[in-house]
């Protein structure tokens, strides 16, 4: 008979504390129904749009159960390396904190060559999500400072350690093509490079110094993109008069233009880009007398967007309609009707475009 499940966490804690953080991001993704896209790692996102955090939330988020499984099952087996002589809990954690950063900034490096230097631009929008990186680098170090040991999955599969790095990394990508071989494999580098001493030296101080840098970038990149306001972070809506509220209404077909502006980072910026090119006459009637041009389309969806308050559907809407919108004079009988509201905390957007 097997030992108790609870003395095999108490050997494991940080292994455990790990599968465990996991497990409830995972749940917390199914609950709120998100999407990889929401939280993986891609360039587009992480270096052009200034997403930094993603670099976190990517590692510890899987998007299916199958996915988390079998991540959380190689990493329990791999939990042997705090049980190990000469490494322990306070070794796997503070590489650990190496692995995950430094395999995810090798992933953007690797992809950045690809997109500058042989003109890739597929690997702008590829995403990335999941503890893989990690897993890979712990079955690396593993594997060369024990080479004896076992890696079972399942508790049915056995490999030695010394060939599953790339035994996984190669039975990953025939069984699992969409798996992101790239990031495996920057798990493997960075793996090697912490087992052969290339990077040494992590100690509490440095540890700490590297968390708190950590939460430093995450917190002021969420700031700065706007990604605080996450649409699926519930926020309770807010009726303020104080706050601005347009309202175009046409006497003669019934179209109309309506903003009710939502509180929170932006709507300044929003009203700024409308009032430069555009007249909003508020009285008991209010008339949007002037034309909209092309530039002022393109920076109304460049606001919105950095600011997290549209949807990428609703600008290529806008976009495709840049030619009428160009030639165009907005007057009592022509206008755009946009519509928001929340929905459990979900800015939507509905709107009428002119035909």
């Amino acid at each position: 008979m097997g030992r108790p499940l609870i003395y095999e966490i108490l050997e494991k804690p940080a292994s455990s504390g790990v599968i465990a953080l996991c497990s409830l991001i995972w749940f917390l993704i199914q609950k709120r129904g998100i999407g990889y896209a929401d939280v993986g790692l891609s360039y587009e996102a992480a270096v052009e749009g200034g997403q930094h955090w993603r670099l976190i939330t990517a590692a510890f988020s899987h998007v299916s159960v199958v996915h988390l499984v079998f991540n959380m099952s190689a990493l329990w087996s791999l939990g042997a390396v705090e049980q190990a002589a000469g490494l322990g809990v306070q070794y796997y954690l503070h590489y650990t904190l190496v692995l995950v950063v430094l395999s995810g900034l090798l992933v953007l490096g690797i992809y950045h060559v690809m997109i500058r230097r042989f003109k890739v631009d597929y690997f702008r929008r590829v995403t990335a999500v999941g503890y893989s990186c990690v897993v890979f680098g712990w079955m690396t170090i593993l594997a060369a400072k024990q080479p004896s040991s076992k890696l079972n999955l399942f508790g049915v599969l056995s490999l030695p350690i010394s060939f599953a790095p790339f035994e996984s990394l190669i039975f990953t990508s025939i069984m699992v093509p969409q798996a992101s071989f790239i990031g495996h494999l920057s798990g493997i580098i960075v793996g090697y490079s912490i087992a052969w001493g290339l990077i040494h030296g992590m100690n509490n101080y440095w540890a700490v110094t590297m968390l708190g840098w950590i939460v430093l970038v995450f917190v002021l990149s969420l700031k700065r993109t706007g990604s605080l306001e996450m649409r699926f972070i519930e926020i309770e809506p807010v009726t303020d008069p104080s706050l601005p509220s347009v309202g175009v209404v046409a006497s003669r077909n019934g179209r109309a233009l309506q903003m009710d502006m939502l509180p929170g980072r932006g709507v300044a910026d929003f009203i700024q880009v409308i009032n430069q090119d555009i007249a909003f006459h508020m009285d008991d009637i209010a008339w949007m007398k002037n034309c909209l041009d092309e530039e002022l389309i393109r920076s109304f969806c460049q606001t919105m967007q950095s600011h997290r308050h549209t949807s990428d559907l609703f600008c290529q809407t806008m976009q495709s309609h840049l030619a009428p919108f160009a030639s165009m004079c907005l007057d009592d009988s022509d206008a755009i009707l946009v519509y928001q509201s929340i929905n459990q905390g979900s800015s939507k957007y509905r709107y009428v475009l002119p035909l």
